[in-house]
């Protein structure tokens, strides 16, 4: 049976920044992600916990970056989340 293997691209902080409204086709490197993050949401704190995270975005940000994103709109097909 086949694995499917899901790769954060090009880390959460990146993924965490285009799920932010109008950043959903940025191309963040590992090296400035988090960065660019923190001056987008300047609260934004490592590790964020998973109430901070649900307070910040909803499933329809992370759908919204599957739009742009093939991969990630792959996976999210795969849980049955996709937009398509």
């Amino acid at each position: 049976q086949n694995i499917n293997v899901c790769v954060q691209c090009p880390n959460l902080e990146g993924i965490l920044l285009r799920m932010i409204p109008n950043n959903e086709r940025l191309q963040p490197t590992g090296a400035k992600a988090h960065s660019q993050l923190c001056q987008a949401w300047p609260d934004y704190q490592k590790p964020a916990d998973t109430r901070t995270l649900a307070a910040k975005f909803s499933l329809k940000d992370l759908l919204r970056v599957g739009q742009v994103d093939s991969e990630l709109n792959a996976f999210l097909s795969l849980l049955g989340l996709s937009n398509v």
